[in-house]
């Protein structure tokens, strides 16, 4: 996992692969929140998915990028588009990017 800053107990971290520039944001109170921009989306009709491939730069490496934020834990995502999940947002995620 590439962080890039932490501020206080909130970490910057970033996403490689996607829109240039990505990064997601992690709090671990709570039991974790992580906010993430673009790499993740979940809204109508596409549901909780990756970025579409063709506004990836290397949407192999975006994948691997967002495998590493599984060593974080945390209940919920909030999406730059879409939906937050608010229950077991980690499963979901390890879910989404085994199959």
């Amino acid at each position: 996992m590439q962080v890039a800053h932490a501020i206080g107990r909130l970490l910057v971290i970033r996403i490689e692969g996607a829109a240039e520039g990505e990064f997601a944001l992690y709090h671990p109170d709570d039991a974790g929140t992580l906010i993430v921009g673009d790499a993740l989306i979940n809204f109508d009709p596409h549901g909780f998915t990756l970025l579409p491939r063709k506004y990836c730069t290397n949407q192999k490496q975006m994948i691997q990028s967002l495998r590493r934020l599984l060593d974080l834990d945390f209940a919920r995502i909030f999406f730059a588009h879409g939906n937050p999940i608010m229950i077991r947002a980690r499963e979901q995620l390890e879910s989404l990017l085994d199959s």
